[in-house]
């Protein structure tokens, strides 16, 4: 398990939490493409080297056949399914810095 970093949660309302995650309790951000067509979360953490501390389901997906509503880059390599939606993603320049 990775070495906990502390984290300060606000329940806005009923339905929304905030995670507010200090910048230098960061170590890493990234995106993954789980297993097509619709792997859950419990899995991928399951199979997982590396655990991560948070998981979200990041963007919205065509139940059907799995793919992202959005763009976005995985393993360097863009998944685009030609929809028409603008995407989210992590930029590495070398720094550290988000």
């Amino acid at each position: 398990m990775n070495e906990y970093k502390p984290f300060q949660t606000v329940f806005v309302n009923e339905y929304t939490q905030l995670d507010i995650i200090p910048i230098e309790n960061i170590d890493e951000v990234r995106f993954c493409k789980l297993a097509e067509p619709t792997e859950m979360l419990e899995h991928y953490y399951n199979r997982a080297e590396k655990k991560p501390n948070i998981m979200v389901n990041g963007g919205l997906f065509n139940m059907k056949s799995g793919h992202n509503v959005m763009s976005f880059v995985s393993m360097y390599e863009e998944q685009n399914y030609k929809n028409n939606f603008e995407g989210m993603g992590t930029v590495w320049n070398g720094t550290q810095t988000l």
